[in-house]
């Protein structure tokens, strides 16, 4: 089995994609105990169909993957994989070894290991270097410290964690999250990661991560959340109303990590997580926002937690109706936890 793999769900064209495919190719090359997985469902570009089928061989498995959505994309990457541990490299991201990588631990108590990360920007060149382990003793600690740390950039996410959370993760998401197909909620995704255990830096890996999508000011930054809505085929208004999702989001993902129904552990930092995406929400809601911002006082009063939840599901439910029945199964099934 390899130590780890590093997988790529790939859409976009050969022509934007193929340097950083051609960069995770010559990764496993040079770094003896990895594996590269490229999934590609771009099936519209003839071109890069032949080039992934021209570069299946060896340690490098590369499919093409008839059109799925790009939630069943990233499923599909990681089936592929055999190894404990699973990396992403986006495909306009580069990866590279500068020294031999081993010792890493198989422990349960580890929930992976995060390469030198950098923002990279056209123009700029590398605007921000992130290499900080979360490696506190409880689940709490550990997403206080990440939210800490992570000062609005989430280059943790690009970490090699193990496999069997990933899997987990990515599958409940395709099965029960109602808006899988955008995309947004990998730091709801990094958070649960945290809660399940420690990251750790691993020195001899760099990541360099193509920060065009997300450049310009904040107005920029939330048309480009707007646009994953879109491209999902969701209502872009979601886009204004991300803490609320993402305080759902976390706390549903961090339950669902547990493999102990009633983790207290675990309901703590989930309990913390959705609060810090809430109260930001509830500042920002303006008296013109009338039902929402009635429900949202109304959480003041709130005693019971599960109570929280629910009425942050019905205001879910009033900026997009048809969500409402989803919301309320996505909760019920992250209660459950992984089995």
């Amino acid at each position: 089995m390899y130590i780890a793999s590093l997988i790529t769900p790939s859409n976009r064209a050969l022509n934007y994609s193929k340097r950083s495919i051609d960069s995770g190719v010559n990764f496993v090359k040079s770094t003896p105990g990895f594996s590269y997985c490229v999934s590609n469902n771009n099936t519209l570009d003839n071109s890069k169909i032949e080039y992934i089928n021209s570069i299946n061989c060896g340690d490098v498995k590369a499919v093409n993957a008839d059109n799925e959505s790009g939630a069943e994309n990233w499923v599909n990457a990681i089936r592929l994989c055999e190894s404990m541990y699973v990396g992403v490299i986006g495909d306009d991201d580069f990866i590279y070894s500068h020294d031999e990588v081993s010792g890493w631990d198989y422990s349960e108590g580890i929930s992976g290991y995060r390469p030198n990360t950098v923002i990279w920007q056209s123009g700029l060149g590398i605007t921000r270097c992130d290499n900080f382990e979360v490696a506190g003793g409880t689940p709490l600690e550990r997403v206080s410290e990440f939210m800490s740390k992570a000062n609005g950039n989430n280059l943790t996410f690009y970490s090699f964690m193990r496999r069997d959370l990933c899997w987990k993760l990515y599958d409940f998401c395709n099965q029960y999250h109602p808006f899988a197909s955008a995309g947004y909620y990998d730091w709801a995704m990094t958070l649960a990661y945290c809660a399940a255990g420690k990251i750790l830096r691993e020195p001899a890996i760099t990541l360099v991560y193509d920060n065009r999508n997300w450049r310009g000011s904040s107005v920029d930054v939330a048309r480009g959340v707007a646009r994953l809505f879109q491209k999902g085929g969701y209502p872009e208004v979601l886009a204004n109303h991300l803490n609320l999702l993402l305080a759902v989001d976390a706390y549903v993902l961090i339950r669902a990590v547990s493999r102990i129904r009633d983790d207290e552990e675990i309901e703590k930092a989930a309990r913390f997580s959705c609060m810090s995406y809430l109260n930001a929400y509830l500042k920002s809601l303006s008296p013109e926002d009338r039902e929402l911002y009635k429900v949202g006082n109304s959480l003041a009063g709130s005693r019971n937690f599960q109570d929280v939840i629910d009425r942050c599901v019905y205001m879910i439910g009033i900026i997009c109706p048809d969500a409402l029945s989803r919301y309320a199964n996505y909760v019920v099934a992250g209660r459950h936890g992984f089995q």
